[in-house]
């Protein structure tokens, strides 16, 4: 805090040169490979059951092959840390429980990945939405360790889809399958029950 210094290690790769890594190019994993693609970054994934949209995007490789490579590895998946590049920085925006902390943690301090990236929490319901007077009062010690690496570990409180088009999409398609839901349950009344129409 407060440190408006230069430091070396501060030295950043343009985005067009990076090589992005996605574990899992299902629709978030596309979504996000098609903003790389736009500002020219290669984009490799690996995804069991490719799909002809994400071949749009991205080049699929083996699962060895895209932690070996990435600079930034995005998982929507499982991964494995040490098998990354060491310059890499890895970026979960699925599922804090997908991560294992302490694994992350120890990775960065030994230096076999060079940062994380979070929007997700293990067992954020506990964080999320609440203010900390200051840090090392949150009541994860998981959580407070990972934070400890900063600024090499950026954590944000779930905030992906905190936008008005998300908000208005989750509301009206949740709207969508209850009517669909309730249609079904209606059919499924008079058939069972042997009504003429």
């Amino acid at each position: 805090m407060g440190d408006f210094i230069m430091h070396p290690q501060y030295f950043a790769t343009e985005f067009n040169r990076l090589t992005i890594g996605i574990f899992g190019a299902g629709k978030i994993g596309v979504a996000e490979a098609k903003l790389w693609d736009g500002i020219g970054a290669t984009v490799l994934a690996y995804e069991p059951f490719p799909s002809d949209q994400a071949k749009q995007y991205v080049n699929f490789v083996s699962q060895d092959e895209l932690v070996q490579k990435s600079d930034v590895v995005s998982v929507h998946v499982s991964y494995f840390l040490k098998k990354m590049k060491t310059s890499a920085y890895l970026v979960n925006i699925a599922r804090g429980e997908l991560a294992d902390t302490q694994a992350i943690v120890d990775a960065i301090r030994s230096g076999e990945i060079a940062g994380y990236g979070g929007d997700v929490i293990v067992d954020e319901k506990h964080l999320v939405g609440k203010k900390f007077e200051s840090i090392g009062q949150e009541p994860d010690p998981a959580v407070r360790e990972l934070m400890s690496p900063y600024p090499k570990v950026l954590m944000t409180p779930h905030m992906y889809s905190f936008t008005k088009p998300a908000l208005e999409d989750m509301i009206s398609i949740s709207y969508e399958n209850f009517m669909k839901c309730r249609q079904k349950a209606i059919v499924n009344f008079y058939l069972n029950n042997q009504i003429l129409w």
